[in-house]
């Protein structure tokens, strides 16, 4: 793969930008930042929506060419119900008390395992197993949606739910849902 296109450049590059909104997420609420609300909003909007497309894009083809993938998939499902766990943990919360630190602190941690795992085992493993084509195609599959003017597609929510704010009660199902619909027509 070193000799082909570079995973980054592909489909990696999207968990390092998870795990970097996760830290300055992180940062801005324990500095009391204003700021935080919208940024922990974003962080679990993207960490619903890489479980929803690791799920539905990459998960299948790692079960399918690795020889090892069923079991791979299994265990990367299981990271990923973690993660959104972890995301589901925030909704409600105080932004304002200190009790809101420990669970974005936990949801941190989760992202910065998910992304150094997938990045030192999984995605190479997916790289060298498949002819460079088939990689680009499933690198657009997997990676949000790039819109011209925007970081990434902002799925329409139900339920009122506001994601420039804190994480309210049932935002983490429904953004599930909403991205779920999404990636089944991509």
């Amino acid at each position: 793969m070193s000799s082909r296109v570079p995973l980054d450049a592909l489909f990696a590059a999207y968990l390092h930008d998870l795990a970097e909104l996760a830290r300055l997420a992180r940062k801005e609420q324990e500095e009391g930042l204003r700021s935080a609300q919208s940024l922990v909003g974003k962080l679990v909007l993207e960490s619903v929506r890489v479980s929803v497309y690791e799920r539905v894009f990459l998960l299948p083809v790692v079960a399918d060419v690795l020889p090892d993938g069923s079991a791979r998939a299994q265990s990367a499902v299981g990271a990923l119900d973690s993660l959104e766990t972890r995301a589901a943990a925030l909704e409600g919360l105080d932004h304002s008390s200190a009790d809101a630190l420990a669970p974005l602190t936990a949801l941190v941690d989760v992202v910065e395992d998910l992304a150094r795992d997938q990045l030192t085992t999984l995605l190479p493993a997916v790289a060298e197993a498949l002819p460079e084509r088939d990689l680009m195609a499933l690198g657009e599959r997997v990676t949000p949606t790039m819109e011209s003017g925007a970081t990434h597609s902002h799925p329409k929510v139900t339920g009122g739910h506001d994601l420039t704010l804190w994480p309210q009660r049932g935002v983490t199902k429904a953004l599930r849902d909403v991205l779920s619909a999404e990636a089944a027509t991509r």
